[in-house]
This record gives structure tokens, C-alpha cells and sequence, in this order.
């Protein structure tokens, strides 16, 4: 008897330290400690490309660069859009890689299917210049917090990301870097965007629409 109450004890107790070494936590707050550009710097992006790229020429299905003459090769184009938006897409590379490093050792991680971890695993460099964009609200200045007609410039921030990206619903989804995201909310922006694929073209026009959508605001 006194053996059986041991062999208890020793299994009572070895249940309860192995449930203390778990790192898996359900709902866990994820701290994302780099910032999204803020909104100067994507500006500035967008007169880079602007003095490289043709964006009018693009209206009728001919996207041209402004130095040349002739219509250039895509692989051309391609290289000269992801030179101008290497801020981004090492910014976003950050994001990511902070963001990853902390969802896998979470329930919610381990819960997904092996597509949705696959397709999270493999984002390319054009799904981390758009989750960027998704994180630039945060690094909106002070005193730029809202226009002369009253508009919040956070809320024009965030519903042109939606419009640049095309995503409808965003807005509900985006969350300020600052502030803790869940492994839930961290999720679903993830499998947003990867569900997402741009081309280079494509990401050069979501800056466009960006930074127009939020200067036509007033800002």
C-alpha cells in the first residue's frame, strides 16, 4: 500500500512539473518591437519610384521608365521597384521574423494546419514589404494627429492600407505596434497577406495608392 501511495505521488508530482516546463501558452501576447516606416519615409519611397518609373504610361498597359525610350524588359523594371522599396520590404522582414519567433510556441500555432504553417513559413520578400505597410499606423506623428477638418489621421492611415492592399475589412484587423498583439490576431494578418501575391509592379502601385490616398485626406 505504502509502494502504491508513493508510485502516486511520484506521478502526481511529475504531471505537475512537466505541466510548469510547457512554453506553449493559449492566447499568448506577442511583443513586436519593430516599427512599421512611418508615413515620410513611404512618401519618400513613392518620389523615388515616381522619378524612375513612367506610373502614367502604366494607364495604358505600357509601363515605362522615365530615362528611357523604349519599352524596358519586366526583369528590368522588377529589379529597379525592389532596389526603391528595400526599406520596406527589411522592415517588414523584422516584423516577421519577430512576429515568427514567438507564434510557434503558442497553441494557436500548433492548431493550424500544415498548408496555413507552410504558407506562413515561405512568405516572399513582396508579402513582407506588404505586412510593412500593415504595421506603418503605429509610427504616425503626434502632431500630425489630425487635419484641419477634424479627420483622425490613424483611422485614413488605416483604411488606406485597405484600399492600397485591396484588403476589405482591414482596418478591423490592424493593430498598432506598440500596443500587445495575440497570437490570433497575429494569425490572421499573417494568413492574410499570404494568401496574398503582388508582383513587383503591383507593390510599386499599392505605395502609390497609399501615399495619394492619404495626402488626398489632407495630410
Amino acid at each position: 500500500m505504502k509502494s502504491t501511495t508513493l508510485i502516486l505521488l511520484f506521478a502526481i508530482t511529475f504531471v505537475s512539473l512537466s505541466s510548469c516546463n510547457k512554453t506553449v501558452i493559449n492566447e499568448q501576447e506577442l511583443k513586436i518591437e519593430t516599427l512599421g516606416l512611418d508615413f515620410k519615409k513611404i512618401k519618400s519611397i513613392k518620389q523615388s519610384l515616381n522619378q524612375s518609373i513612367n506610373f502614367e504610361s502604366s494607364k495604358n498597359g505600357d509601363l515605362r521608365l522615365n530615362n528611357l525610350t523604349n519599352q524596358p524588359s519586366q526583369e528590368v523594371i522588377d529589379s529597379i521597384i525592389q532596389e526603391v522599396v528595400l526599406p520596406l520590404q527589411l522592415n517588414g522582414n523584422e516584423i516577421y521574423s519577430q512576429m515568427l519567433s514567438q507564434l510557434v510556441n503558442t497553441n494557436d500555432w500548433n492548431e493550424l494546419s500544415y498548408d496555413d504553417k507552410q504558407m506562413i513559413l515561405n512568405f516572399d520578400d513582396g508579402q513582407k514589404t506588404q505586412l510593412s505597410m500593415i504595421f506603418s499606423p503605429d509610427v504616425i506623428p503626434t502632431s500630425s494627429a489630425s487635419s484641419g477638418n477634424g479627420i483622425n489621421i490613424a483611422d485614413v492611415v488605416q483604411s488606406c492600407i485597405g484600399f492600397a492592399l485591396g484588403i476589405s475589412g482591414i482596418k478591423d484587423i490592424i493593430i498598432q505596434t506598440k500596443a500587445l498583439l495575440t497570437a490570433k490576431q497575429a494569425i490572421q494578418i499573417l494568413k492574410i497577406v499570404g494568401k496574398r501575391y503582388l508582383s513587383w509592379v503591383g507593390i510599386a502601385w499599392m505605395i502609390w495608392d497609399f501615399t495619394d490616398c492619404v495626402t488626398s485626406a489632407g495630410f
